[in-house]
Parts: structure tokens; sequence; C-alpha cells
């Protein structure tokens, strides 16, 4: 199945992700964590990149971003590349720690764009690795509720929401606010056509089972992602008993 084209120009928003080979740990130890950032943070300077939100989990990281004038594969393949580099150097592993190519879809409204920053910081909330998002130091919630701007561009996001406590509120109330969360699309990012493809190799399969985990806990029914997955709720249903 060929590659779906990229929509990438100039001042382009994106929500940005990747997860490691096989489901392993990208992230063994916080040293790692620091390494990753300080190369966005480096990257961030000299490509002219907006970072709106990032979070680092366990065997995955989410970022949204809007790059300038440097195409947002270059951007990728240098982070990625360093950071795997590094990775394999200090733990002897071989192989590329990464998933394939990063996941990305483009963000086209400032509703989208509240929704995914919201998404990103939620992130080890909704894995149950955190009470609050300000319980995780590895995400931008932080930067944004307590003025303190390093790779967040604090000001452009309390723009974007009216100021740190409507921020605050609108992460707060995503529980309750069903017509604010994230896009089932969003969730698929480039996989997509994979997703709702009629493919049911091993890898299709994981990826399914992930994705209705990933719905589920954003608050979407099963009846709803069976819908945009074109299958029936009994299917659904045999992927969840599936074991990671």
């Amino acid at each position: 199945m060929p590659r779906p084209p990229r929509l990438d120009f100039p001042d382009t928003f994106h929500h940005v992700f990747n997860r490691g080979n096989a489901k392993q740990a990208i992230f063994l130890d916080d040293e790692d964590r620091r390494f990753f950032l300080t190369k966005l943070l480096a990257l961030k300077r000299e490509a002219d990149l907006l970072i709106l939100a990032y979070c680092l989990m366990t065997n995955h990281f989410h970022l949204a971003l809007r790059r300038g004038a440097i195409p947002l594969h270059k951007i990728m393949h240098r982070l990625l590349t360093v950071y795997a580099g590094y990775f394999n150097a200090k733990w002897a592993h071989i192989g590329h720690p990464f998933q394939g190519r990063y996941g990305n879809r483009p963000i086209m409204s400032d509703t989208d764009l509240m929704g995914v920053i919201r998404y990103v910081h939620l992130n080890p909330v909704e894995a149950g690795l955190a009470r609050q998002p300000d319980d995780w130091p590895w995400s931008g919630h932080r930067e944004i509720v307590h003025g303190r701007q390093e790779l967040v561009e604090v000001d452009f996001v309390n723009g974007l929401f009216g100021g740190a406590e409507a921020y605050s509120a609108f992460v707060a109330d995503r529980a309750n606010n069903k017509q604010e969360r994230i896009d089932l699309a969003a969730l698929a990012g480039d996989h997509e056509p994979l997703l709702r493809g009629p493919l049911k190799t091993r890898e299709a399969t994981e990826l399914r089972r992930d994705f209705v985990v990933e719905a589920l806990r954003c608050g979407y029914r099963q009846s709803e992602i069976a819908d945009y997955l074109g299958r029936t709720r009994g299917a659904i249903s045999l992927l969840l008993t599936r074991k990671k």
C-alpha cells in the first residue's frame, strides 16, 4: 500500500507522534527524556519551530507544533536519527528503536489545535501514570500553567485559550466535554488507511487494537469506533480480547 502524501507547508500546524518498535520502551530513564528534549529544544531554535505541546511517555511521544521554512520530515529525521543513535549506543540496542516513520496529522483549526494540546498533555492521566497532568514532569503542561517558557510557546498558547486559567479549565473539563474530544481521524493519523482497510495482518490487527483502546480512553463508544473503522461491534469487542 503506498504511503499517503503529507500535507506540509510553511507555517502549518501538526500533531506528530511515534512509538517504540514492537511497542518497546524508547525512554528507559530520565536521562533519555532529557536528551530527547535537549535535542528538540536545539531544533526549535535552529529550525524556527513553534512548539505548543509535548509529552514523553514510556514507549511513545506526542508533539503539537508549527513548522517554519524547513520541511517537517527533515526536522523529524534529524531528531529521531540523533536520538536513535544515542539510544542504541547507551543501551546496546540493535536496530531502529522507533516503529517506522513518525505519525503526523495536520491541524486545520484553532478548535482542533486546542483539542490536540489537551489530548497531548492528558496522555499520562489517561494511561494511569499520573492523577493530574501537573504531576507528570515530561510534558509542556507545567510550562503553560506556571508561565515557565522553555520548549512550549506559552504566550501563544495563552493567547489561544485566553490565559493559563482558561487553559487549565479546558484541560480539566475534558471528561465532561464530549464536543471537544479529539477527532478519531486525529488518533488514526497516517495509519488511517491501514486501520480502515481490509488487511488482517498481525501489524494491522495490533494497530487497530491500540487505536480502539485509545479511542475508548478519549470517551468514544464502541459503536462509534466500529462505524469509523467500518467494522461490527463484535469485531471491536474481539480486538479488545487480544493480548498485547
